[in-house]
């Protein structure tokens, strides 16, 4: 959406079935979910909305998780390496 010239993008993620998230829910932030704590309205293109509150973040990336030799080796089998 479009705020004084500048462009805005809502994204969200809508999880129907938690399932292993269940058992380890500190993954799911390194799944990146960005997940609403409200029900979303149906909105229509073109629907004009108030803006009552924004805020920036700053993120940086992060490097992989380390792998264990196992995960090394199906890797490699998985690519034909070795």
């Amino acid at each position: 959406f479009d705020v004084r010239g500048e462009q805005f993008v809502l994204t969200y993620h809508n999880v129907v079935e938690r399932g292993f998230l269940w058992a380890l829910p500190f993954k799911a932030k390194y799944l990146k979910l960005q997940e609403l704590d409200w029900e979303m309205p149906a909105l229509a293109e073109g629907q004009q909305l108030a803006l009552q509150e924004f805020w920036i973040e700053k993120d940086m990336t992060e490097p992989p998780d380390y792998l264990k030799e196992s995960d090394l080796v199906a890797l490699m089998d998985q690519n034909g390496i070795g």
